[in-house]
């Protein structure tokens, strides 16, 4: 894949870095997401289509491959201790920290960053893998997935490891279950609309004491089929509105 790159005009083929490889990586990724969205509303004939969605999936799995890269070289980045600007720990103007580097060197958000820190090139070829077992696109969203998944799988048996995504035995729930409540329970619903969700709750000892809702035409109606819950109309984002439910909730229950 990487070898057939070197005929793509949209795939860099000199040596880049920082920000010139990352306006490259968006340059890619602009174009598989438009492409995505031409493939999926423009008719074209089969064959054609085909064709299309080939270099599709190709130039997605590339992007990914890019953005792995880009995530190694961040991880070797040191983490820069006592060097904020007020730190007596920075001696010149020259030391920075790694976030500070992220940004100015990369261009990049701390969100895209940590996401390119977290694939791993085994996460990457299981999702790119999948992705074509089922002729669907590659996307970030499922090499993290994968990263994650093979990284816990790796890391089970380390005791230092407290926190991490394992793999649980399934366990298919057979019994029909019904909520029983001895004493009844008192909820408040927030942009509740005329609540026909909640028509049949008080079969389970569910009682809607206080609502919500901006709308007065729905509130009216709320009122009509829910004669015993009190009825806050309004824009919720107001402070009446935004503390009176809570108020009458706690008046309700004798709080």
């Amino acid at each position: 894949m990487i070898a057939s790159a070197s005929n793509d005009n949209l795939f860099p083929s000199a040596k880049l870095s920082g920000k010139a490889l990352i306006d490259k990586v968006n340059e890619l990724r602009d174009w598989v997401d438009t492409e995505q969205n031409y493939l999926t509303n423009t008719p074209f004939s089969m064959d054609v289509y085909n064709k299309k969605r080939a270099v599709l999936q190709a130039r997605a799995s590339l992007v990914l491959i890019m953005e792995c890269f880009i995530g190694e070289q961040l991880r070797k980045i040191p983490k820069l201790n006592g060097t904020n600007k007020n730190s007596k720990g920075r001696a010149t103007g020259q030391q920075r920290t790694k976030s500070q580097i992220i940004k100015e060197d990369y261009n990049l958000s701390p969100r895209l960053a940590r996401d390119f820190q977290h694939l791993t090139w085994e996460g990457v070829k299981a999702a790119i893998e999948l992705a074509l077992r089922q002729n669907d696109i590659v996307t970030r969203a499922l090499a993290l997935s994968k990263s994650a998944s093979i990284k816990a799988k790796q890391n089970r048996n380390d005791p230092k490891i407290k926190y991490a995504k394992f793999e649980l035995n399934s366990i298919e729930e057979t019994e029909y279950k019904t909520l029983v409540l001895e004493e009844p329970m008192y909820i408040t619903t927030l942009f509740s609309n005329i609540s026909l969700g909640l028509a049949r709750i008080h079969e389970l000892n569910l009682h809607s004491a206080v609502a919500a809702e901006w709308d007065k035409t729905r509130a009216a109606w709320h009122e009509l089929l829910f004669p015993d819950c009190h009825m806050v109309q309004g824009d919720f984002t107001s402070d009446k509105c935004f503390n009176e439910p809570y108020r009458l909730k706690k008046k309700r229950l004798r709080i």
